[in-house]
């Protein structure tokens, strides 16, 4: 299966430019107050701001660990955020509440359940009809996911349906080709 670099899965860049971090990481006016009501004190308003742009840029919620600095620096000084502020939850219960009100501003659905996993599984059934590479594949699954406003699962999981997917679809082929010989 194709590595993540191979796919537009998205990813942090490894480099990001002043530009991009104004475009797709500065918060509105909306947001900023979105964040007083969601979330008390400075570390949480930090924590939760972070979680929504990276979430409005990713479509998935990141581990806090794998955000690079210069976004969160970018979002501590944008939204005036003391440097004591640090990005961490003491509570997981306080990540997941703080997500779910993102997900709801969003628009966006939670990846979990079956309706999820069918509209993933069905893009990537349709996908092969057009398209032979895995990479392709996987990309076709991300659209229609994003499209339908749903949260991206783990790129694990995107490759899992692949994999199971291309497997069956051969499997049909040989077949096919067994009865017409």
């Amino acid at each position: 299966m194709p590595s993540v670099e191979r796919t537009a899965y998205p990813r942090f860049s490894r480099s990001l430019t002043a530009q991009e971090l104004s475009r797709f990481f500065t918060s509105t006016e909306e947001e900023l107050a979105f964040a007083r009501v969601e979330a008390r004190g400075d570390r949480h308003q930090l924590c939760f701001l972070t979680l929504l742009k990276c979430f409005q840029r990713l479509h998935y919620f990141p581990a806090l660990d794998q955000i690079p600095a210069a976004i969160v620096e970018h979002i501590r000084e944008q939204a005036k955020i003391p440097k004591e502020a640090l990005l961490e939850y003491e509570q997981p219960k306080i990540f997941y509440r703080h997500c779910r009100a993102i997900r709801e501003y969003s628009g966006v659905q939670a990846y979990y359940g079956k309706q999820a996993h069918h509209i993933a599984v069905t893009a990537a059934y349709q996908a092969p009809q057009i398209m032979d590479q895995p990479s392709d594949m996987i990309n076709s699954v991300i659209d229609e996911l994003i499209e339908q406003h749903f949260e991206l699962p783990a790129y694990s999981a995107l490759q899992r349906i692949a994999e199971r997917v291309n497997a069956v679809v051969q499997r049909r082929l040989f077949r096919s080709e067994e009865h017409t010989s």
